[in-house]
């Protein structure tokens, strides 16, 4: 007889019993709970996989964003940035100065020179004729223990009283007793006001003098102390030196300043005067591009963009069955692809505009493609073609990469521009009184109007309407506009200002590629992870009710067993009172 029904081994979970083992043959009610919760959490498994795979996917496009960001930094030094004051964002505006000398002599030993970028280049024949001087007004030896002593009253070289020291008579308050130290050091208190420093010079054991030196250079700071300060000094003095103003030659004009640096003789240039040079001597000034920071500049544009096209490559890599590679994250991306697409049309672009027979695209200065085993379409640089190009002719190279600007009315400024642009040549014509405001451009000629708004103080900004050539185009006029005015303008777009304008948009905050790229993908792991969260209750109310279940399960074999053992009993009882 049937004596007990087992199914496993009883355990509590959750304040229920529920059996948890198995013993001969029977069945694991809570493993079977897990494994039906399991089996139905497989949604929620595929969306964290989602999320997984965005989140990689995120990773890989903030290096996406890394990496054309240093070529949109590379492009920008390259291109030309629009506005004023930004010539030290511009490669093409830095320069070099170099001093020679017709003599044996270097020309640095008679004068420095230093250009900030946007100088104008040239040459200059320089002559140094006087270098500026200090007064300087040194006293005759005289007799003294040490700097410590007394040099003030008695015997001492100076009397008690009232110094005044400068061009200005600036007073200092002797008192007797004062020490040699204590004198120079209320001169020197003083020094900001006077002008003058004071200097203790021991000239042997128990012998001192005192130097009075001004502390700028010219004759505007010329006086003379013992005139200044009669029965002031008890010595008499051994040096008394004039200063002189600094002299120097230019281009057969003298020029003259108080210091021996000329600051404001051309604008950005300064001329550090550091010696005479002999009557027989001439300096060569030369102010030019600087060639090897250009140079330079274009090599950080290539190897910026080669470093685009290995990310690229590596994010498009295939297997050998043809399908994306894991490490391929971004091999569908559609930012991506852009990027590719937009780098490589830019690239290989021609610059239109520029005057026939002068380099118009990078294989014109020794910048060429080529294909690597893993890499398509990589730039490689032929350094002594570009070097050469650069030398030659600086001018055409900058043309190749930067946006440029030419117009017969020096107060029109181009303040920004895009991709958008398609002209080279513009004629505007600007009449405010008679409410007219064209732009002519095209073979046919195309007449267009601009949309103009009329600045605070005067001036205008005139931006080409969109869809035309001029669109993207916005231009600041500062002139007068009194009557009509008619500007003739040229302009070209080099392919470091686009490719810096495509990269731009790809870039912006908020708005860019990338970041609306990043945000959707953002979205979307916010969704999924609320419908995980979503799956994770349903699934724990399931598992809730399978227990439930089985707990109800485990009290029925549990009534069975106990009426079971009774009837056992009562079968048992029965046979021994029959004697059997």
């Amino acid at each position: 007889m049937v004596s007990q029904i087992s199914l496993g081994s009883a355990s509590q979970q959750n304040g229920r019993t529920v059996i948890t083992g198995t013993s001969s043959g029977g069945i694991d009610t809570a493993g079977l709970a897990d494994a039906l919760a399991k089996a139905k959490r497989q949604p929620a498994v595929i969306l964290e996989n989602k999320i997984e795979a965005n989140t990689n996917k995120i990773s890989a496009l903030g290096e996406l964003k890394t990496v054309i960001t240093t070529l949109h930094d590379a492009a920008n030094f390259l291109r030309n940035p629009p506005g004023v004051g930004n010539a030290s964002e511009n490669i093409f505006k830095y320069r070099t100065s170099s001093v020679t000398s017709d003599s044996t002599v270097s020309g640095d030993v008679y004068l420095g020179v230093t250009a900030i970028p946007g100088t104008q280049t040239g040459t200059f024949v320089a002559k140094v004729t006087q270098v500026a001087t200090q007064n300087i007004q040194t006293t005759d030896t005289f007799a003294l223990v040490d700097a410590d002593t007394s040099v003030v009253g008695g015997a001492g070289a100076l009397n008690a009283g009232t110094l005044l020291l400068g061009a200005n008579s600036t007073p200092i308050t002797l008192t007797a007793g004062d020490t040699l130290n204590q004198v120079v050091a209320k001169i020197n208190a003083s020094s900001s006001l006077s002008g003058v420093q004071a200097t203790a010079t021991k000239i042997s054991t128990g012998n001192y003098r005192i130097t009075f030196k001004t502390i700028d250079t010219g004759v505007a700071v010329n006086y003379d102390v013992q005139t200044l300060n009669p029965g002031m000094f008890n010595v008499t003095f051994a040096i008394n030196q004039p200063a002189v103003d600094a002299i120097l030659d230019l281009d057969g004009t003298a020029i003259t300043r108080s210091t021996n640096s000329f600051s404001d003789v051309i604008e950005g240039i300064t001329f550090d005067l550091k010696q005479e040079t002999p009557l027989a001597t001439n300096l060569s000034v030369d102010i030019g591009a600087d060639n090897e920071l250009i140079q330079q500049g274009v090599m950080n544009f290539v190897d910026a963009y080669n470093a685009f096209r290995i990310f690229a490559a590596k994010q498009t890599e295939l297997d050998s069955s043809g399908k994306p590679k894991d490490t391929a994250i971004l091999a569908t991306d559609q930012t991506l692809r852009r990027a590719i697409s937009r780098l490589s049309a830019e690239m290989s672009g021609i610059v239109d505009g520029l005057t026939s027979g002068d380099p118009s695209r990078l294989s014109d200065l020794g910048i060429t493609t080529t294909d690597l085993p893993a890499v398509s379409r990589i730039l490689v640089v032929d350094t002594d073609r570009l070097s050469a190009a650069i030398t030659a002719d600086v001018d055409q190279v900058r043309k190749v990469f930067e946006f440029d600007f030419a117009s017969d009315n020096p107060d029109l400024q181009v303040f920004s521009r895009t991709n958008s642009l398609a002209t080279n040549s513009v004629i505007l014509n600007l009449d405010q009184t008679g409410g007219i405001y064209e732009a002519t451009y095209g073979v046919p000629p195309v007449t267009v109007d601009l949309d103009v708004e009329v600045l605070t103080g005067g001036g205008l900004t005139i931006r080409g309407q969109s869809g035309t050539a001029l669109d993207g185009l916005v231009m600041v006029y500062g002139g007068s506009l009194a009557a009509p005015v008619t500007i003739n303008t040229s302009l070209s777009q080099g392919i470091a200002d686009r490719v810096f304008n495509s990269l731009d948009g790809m870039l912006r905050e908020n708005t860019g590629d990338i970041a609306v790229s990043i945000s959707n993908i953002d979205s979307a792991n916010t969704r999924y992870e609320t419908e995980v969260t979503r799956i994770d209750d349903m699934i724990a109310k399931f598992r809730e009710a399978l227990l439930e279940k089985f707990s109800l399960l485990e009290k029925s074999i549990s009534t069975a067993n106990t009426l079971l053992a009774t009837l056992t009993a009562q079968a048992n009882a029965q046979l021994a009172s029959s004697g059997n």
